[in-house]
């Protein structure tokens, strides 16, 4: 491959011409068009890439699994569209205070399903599991069975009756047992 530079003359500018791409990006070709003297013009082809970009949020190091992200921890970069899918973050916003549900390579896109609302709860921690209902306040110890959340529901082992339960996690170390309705049936006799 040439590469051959076109200089216009002094007050006249290059033309192009025979302009062909698509509008979502990809290769494109062009004549380009310079007057050489006043009966003499020179044509050359053009051909080259359109790559669409979008600034999006990116580790500006490697972040690791349950680490939360600070705004130190990211950087904007100008990615190509075509690496970016649809659920990759775009929004910084919705990064910053989020934890790593994965260990996060430094300048790749962090896609929504990397992030999770930080572990409030570690798995295998002992929790205070409460019960409120009808005035009633109950409280014991429990083993959290997975890890949770602000909001989320975990299953808990309940360590006086080695049953396991599910319960709502409301603090650190603090869950929240919702009783469920019970239905009354009445027989007709």
């Amino acid at each position: 491959m040439r590469n051959k530079i076109l200089r216009p003359r002094p007050g006249q500018s290059l033309q192009i011409d025979d302009l062909a791409f698509e509008s979502d990006g990809g290769p494109f070709s062009a004549y380009i068009r310079s007057d050489i003297s006043d009966s003499t013009t020179r044509r050359e082809l053009l051909r080259g890439r359109v790559d669409f970009v979008a600034r999006v949020p990116v580790p500006s190091r490697s972040i690791r699994k349950g680490q939360i992200i600070s705004r130190s921890d990211i950087k904007l970069t100008e990615l190509s569209l075509r690496k970016l899918g649809s659920d990759v973050i775009e929004n910084i916003d919705q990064i910053i205070g989020q934890a790593a549900k994965r260990n996060l390579r430094q300048n790749q896109p962090i896609k929504a399903s990397e992030l999770r609302a930080p572990i409030m709860i570690p798995k295998g921690t002992m929790v205070t599991v409460s019960l409120k209902a009808n005035g009633i306040s109950l409280s014991g110890t429990g083993r959290a069975l997975e890890d949770g959340s602000q909001g989320e529901v975990i299953r808990v082992l309940n360590l006086q009756s080695k049953r396991t339960l599910e319960a709502s996690v409301v603090g650190p170390n603090h869950v929240l047992v919702a009783l469920r309705p019970q239905l009354t049936v009445v027989a007709n006799r």
